[in-house]
C-alpha cells in the first residue's frame, strides 16, 4: 500500500491509498457442472470509510471493480469442467 499523491493533505479530499497483489483462484464447481451459472465477488462494508477494489484477469473472468458493500460479476456462463484454476 502507498498514499496516491506524495503529500495527502489534512482536509481528507486526497487521503487515498493505493496497492496491488497477485490472487490465484481455485473454485471447485462440481455441483453445477455442465450447467450456466454466475459467479459474484461480493465486498462487505469496510470500516473506517469505503474500500474500492479493481482488477484485470488473465483467464475466464471478468476484469471489473466492486465499491465495499456491494457486488460484482465476475464469471457468467457453462461450468465445463469439475475445477477452474485462474491467474
Amino acid at each position: 500500500m502507498r498514499w496516491k499523491t506524495t503529500a495527502p493533505s489534512r482536509s481528507g479530499a486526497d487521503n487515498l491509498m493505493v496497492g496491488t497483489t497477485t490472487i490465484r483462484v481455485r473454485i471447485n464447481v462440481t455441483p453445477w457442472l455442465r450447467r450456466s451459472g454466475r459467479i459474484y465477488l461480493d465486498l462487505p462494508a469496510q470500516q473506517p470509510g469505503p474500500i474500492t477494489a479493481s482488477w484485470v484477469t488473465q483467464g475466464r473472468f471478468l476484469p471489473g471493480q466492486v465499491h465495499s458493500g456491494n457486488r460484482a460479476l465476475v464469471y457468467a456462463g457453462p461450468s465445463p469442467r469439475p475445477s477452474w484454476k485462474t491467474y
